[in-house]
């Protein structure tokens, strides 16, 4: 059985991750900064991606490695020194890992590695597929832009590599679904702007899922969309959102003006439009636990109780 390194395995989709391998018995390693209680079956490897520091045995440990790491994009207001931080971090992430293994003479079978959605900007209607390109403008396309590039160079050493553009990923426990429903036993559900804009998102279980998928599929390489069957808008997503949760609230419209004084420049992760065409990775053969939002949103709350 293989030795799977998740680097930025502490994270939600980390997380998930290293409860499904263990389950299917492979053998874990974590590349984390932090000193975390260490799990059964686990094994814990430091680094410092400011040091340019990985620890040795980590590298010899890896058949494979998958990347989750780098700056949360909707961690904090996009200050100039944040969003330096958001567009270089996983780059230089890969590069630390390829250094690494060019010093240890030791390179992993396969790469895999998250990327985003926000390659594509916003969109509209659009059905978009992995060769729709690249958004003309904001900061995350050009941001997703380069962390792709970085990760492409893999493939230089003959690593079986594929990346990632994840839609919105829901978990009870982290990320955007505890922070869309927080006012709602307030008796508000807030949408934002018209509200006509696409939501792609995937349950936390299925993107887990995928990366299992990428790692025993021999076939799985390049860039794939990573998303559930059935985005939704966002006005829509807070409907079902609502009905989930059994509450009465008002559904009110949070104006994009507001929302670009508020957050600034990071309104555009709430505001712009994306509709993934995830065709290529259900014609690899995966399929997905919680393929519609109704269901994924009923067994999240129902774990949760």
């Amino acid at each position: 059985m293989k030795n799977i390194l998740i680097v930025g395995g502490t994270g939600m989709v980390g997380e998930a991750l290293q409860k499904l391998l263990n389950a299917k018995h492979y053998r874990v390693g974590i590349l984390t900064r932090s000193r975390n209680s260490p799990r059964v079956g686990i094994k814990y490897f430091q680094w410092n991606p400011g040091e340019n520091y990985v620890d040795p045995e980590a590298i010899k440990f890896a058949d494979i490695i998958v990347n989750l790491s780098g700056e949360n994009v909707a961690g904090g207001r996009w200050t100039e020194k944040r969003k330096k931080a958001i567009s270089q971090s996983r780059v230089q992430s890969n590069e630390i890992l390829i250094e690494a293994c060019a010093t240890e003479k030791k390179w992993p079978e396969v790469y895999l590695s998250a990327g985003g959605m926000n390659y594509y900007g916003d969109r509209g209607d659009e059905l978009l597929s992995e060769s729709s390109g690249k958004g003309k403008t904001g900061f995350l396309p050009d941001s997703c832009a380069l962390w792709e590039s970085a990760v492409r160079q893999w493939e230089e050493y003959e690593v079986r590599t594929a990346q990632f553009r994840m839609g919105i990923v829901l978990s009870n426990k982290a990320g955007a679904l505890p922070k869309l429903a927080m006012s709602i036993p307030w008796g508000i559900a807030p949408y934002f702007g018209h509200g006509r804009q696409w939501v792609s998102w995937i349950h936390v279980q299925d993107m887990a899922s995928i990366f299992l998928h990428a790692i025993q599929n021999g076939q799985i390489r390049g860039i794939y969309n990573a998303a559930s069957p059935d985005p939704r808008t966002n006005k829509e997503f807070m409907k079902i959102l609502l009905k989930k949760m059994s509450r009465k609230a008002l559904i009110l419209s949070v104006p994009s003006w507001a929302l670009e004084i508020i957050l600034g420049e990071m309104s555009e992760t709430v505001l712009s439009s994306v509709k993934l065409d995830i065709s290529n990775i259900q014609n690899s053969g995966f399929k997905f636990k919680y393929p519609t939002l109704p269901r994924a949103l009923d067994q999240l709350f129902d774990e949760k109780q």
